[in-house]
């Protein structure tokens, strides 16, 4: 026996004069089995989709030079938006042995010229390191380069050789991005007049403005303030995936319960790989496996043994692996964003199907089915 229920659908589009996201509400009437499974199609013009944490690394068994590895990803970025993807996010490191990516607006200007409707976010650029005023002419000339397809997302950052490197404290960096946040909106709109505790500016014009009025600033972070600095003023939400579901949820709620505005683009990402034959986790585990060991030696500040896995804890590791990232065939990885799409209602998912060590055809095939057989189902 069937039931019906009302579905509310929530519909998203670019606007070119806005420089913003909008959206529109419907209500469709479905026909819903128990628990009110959507039928597919109802709420899927909402869900949108970026390939995530670009980083340009070099894994120490990759034989390609650097050369090599940017030119790919950047052809990677065309095709991304030739299979429907539509955003691409770059990630910043500095002082990594593996070269991660530490200087990313030339490489988002370098997409912006290759491609024409996919966006280019940082994902994210770690605001303390930036002087204000340079990061607001970076963004307003990136905006203007892309036609408006730029989105500028900062975070505070955690590696405290990196804030030794730049000279800046690591207990001043949540102030900082409050303040830096602040300029920035006050650049793209006229004359800074600000004097803050870690920047003053007299009457400083930025110039050339944005394309049109502004450019989106999203906000990412895991720990609650970095969530409460979010829901307060940014246009969108970048929230970490390595946390289990239902945590990620709650963050997601308390977001949206803190008052933020009812645009705001909440961006989920996720280890993500999918394959046909069903060895997802067999061509993602050697580079996932080392993407996390980096994590740790980052966040530990050792990177001596970062090359070398300890045996007895490796299975253990690669279950706690596999339950954090979503791999499978298209049929299983669209069911695991559905269901997630069911618990906190449409988002930017980002899936991060690209690590050092992922060679340009494994990288192209998985993008390619990730787009023709997942994104194509919620469009």
């Amino acid at each position: 026996m069937h039931r019906h229920c009302n579905i509310h659908c929530t519909i998203w589009s670019w606007s070119s004069e806005d420089r913003r996201w909008s959206r529109r509400g419907r209500t469709t009437r479905a026909s819903c089995g128990d628990g009110h499974r959507r039928k597919q199609g109802d709420l899927s013009m909402a869900m949108k989709f970026g390939l995530a944490c670009v980083s340009f690394q070099k894994h120490p068994d990759d034989e390609r030079s650097f050369e090599q590895i940017y030119d790919d990803l950047l052809d990677l970025a065309v095709l991304a938006e030739q299979v429907g993807f539509d955003s691409f996010w770059l990630s910043e490191h500095h002082g990594v042995p593996d070269g991660w990516l530490p200087s990313l607006m030339p490489v988002a200007a370098a997409i912006a010229a290759r491609t024409t409707s996919l966006r280019i976010g940082t994902g994210i650029a770690v605001a303390p390191f930036y002087d204000p005023i340079r990061l607001a002419e970076d963004a307003a000339v990136l905006d203007i380069l892309s036609k408006g397809r730029f989105d500028l997302g900062l975070a505070v950052g955690y590696r405290q050789e990196e804030f030794e490197t730049f000279g800046v404290k690591r207990s001043e960096r949540g102030g900082r991005l409050d303040e830096i946040v602040e300029i920035l909106r006050a650049a793209w709109r006229g004359p800074v007049d600000h004097h803050g505790k870690y920047y003053s500016y007299d009457g400083v014009d930025v110039t050339p403005k944005p394309g049109s009025k502004t450019v989106p600033i999203y906000l990412g972070g895991i720990a609650e303030e970095a969530v409460m600095r979010a829901a307060r003023g940014a246009d969108g939400f970048l929230s970490s995936g390595t946390s289990d579901f239902e945590t990620l949820a709650e963050r997601i709620d308390k977001v949206r319960a803190a008052g933020a505005r009812d645009d705001l683009d909440v961006c989920v990402t996720k280890y993500c790989f999918v394959d046909r034959d069903g060895d997802a986790w067999g061509k993602y585990k050697k580079s996932y496996d080392y993407i996390h060991r980096l994590y740790v030696a980052l966040t530990s500040g050792e990177l001596e043994g970062l090359y070398s896995a300890s045996s007895d804890d490796a299975a253990i590791r690669e279950s706690l692996q596999q339950e954090a990232a979503i791999l499978g065939t298209p049929a299983e990885v669209y069911e695991q964003i559905r269901r997630m799409q069911d618990r906190i209602g449409d988002f930017h998912f980002h899936p991060r199907m690209w690590l050092p060590g992922i060679g340009r055809k494994e990288a192209e095939t998985a993008i390619r089915t990730f787009g023709d057989d997942v994104i194509s189902r919620f469009r």
